[in-house]
Formats: structure tokens, sequence, C-alpha cells
């Protein structure tokens, strides 16, 4: 692929995520699948334009995305997690060794999690309060995450093998 269609794929990219993101503030539910599928396309330009454009297209997202999307509470997943685990993910994954790729993931989203509740309480002006123990909180976003990552290995294939023709 060229540069100029790299480029342009990139900026389809951006514009699909915003709209995504924007969404979420529109409507009240699935918002993080919401989230979720930004991640997805960045994966997208991973795969066909490079990880330079795959960066570029997080940072204008999460830039635009601060302009633009009225709920930037809503942002916070995506600017600290989400939106750059594609990225994160292909870089874990080339070390080729699976006991190691999957601590190093568990590590960055327990650091991206902690993160992310700093930051929102720090948004909304108090420390939020969780209805269960702080443990089973932290186990049932293990047993998440390693769902998000499963399900994103699995669009990945399903995009290496029937998605991507349709795209050149």
């Amino acid at each position: 692929m060229n540069n100029s269609k790299k480029i342009s794929l990139g900026a389809m990219i951006t514009v699909l995520s915003i709209i995504l993101l924007y969404t979420t503030s529109v409507i009240p539910t699935a918002r993080i699948f919401l989230i979720s599928l930004t991640s997805f396309l960045i994966a997208v330009l991973i795969i066909d334009a490079g990880i330079k454009v795959a960066i570029l297209s997080f940072i204008s997202t999460s830039i635009l995305g601060f302009l633009l999307v009225p709920n930037k509470i809503l942002l916070v997943p995506y600017v600290t997690f989400l939106g750059y685990y594609g990225i994160i993910k292909s870089s874990i994954e080339s070390i080729n060794n699976l006991a190691l790729e999957w601590i190093i993931k568990i590590v960055v989203f327990n650091i991206a999690a902690c993160l992310n509740y700093l930051l929102i309480s720090k948004l909304i002006g108090t420390v939020i309060a969780l209805p269960f123990s702080i443990w089973l909180v932290v186990l049932a976003l293990q047993v998440l995450f390693i769902t998000y990552d499963y399900m994103f290995s699995l669009f990945i294939a399903y995009y290496t093998t029937q998605l991507k023709k349709y795209i050149r």
C-alpha cells in the first residue's frame, strides 16, 4: 500500500473512531462495546498501514475526541487503554513467549485500570464507591480483559482472512 493510501486509510479510521466515540455520548447503552470497536479499527491500521499510521490515528482521535465528544469521561478508557491497546498488543505478541506476553498484557491492563479509576474519580470530583469487594472487582476485570483480548485476536484473524480483501 502506498503512502497516500495509508494516510487516507488512517484518516478514515480516525473519522470512524470519532463517530463511535461521539455515539457513546449520545446512546446510553453499549458504550464500552463502541469504545472497544475503536481499538479494533486501530488493528486494521496496524495490519494495512503500519504502526506509525496507527499511532498517528490514535493521537489524532484522542485530540479530536477531547475537542468534539461532549462527555469527556467516556474518553478516559479510550485514551488510557482501549485506543492504543492494538499497538501494545502487536508489540507484546512479537515476543513469541506466551507466558511472558500474558504477564506483560495483564500488568499493562492493571496499570491502565488503576489510571482509569484515578482519572475518572478526579474528573467527577469524588472517589468512586465500589459496590463489591475490591478483590471481586479486580477478578472480574481480569476476566473481562482476557475475554477482550481473545475477542480482539478473533477479530484480527477474521479481518486478515475475510475482510482485508475489501480494504484494498
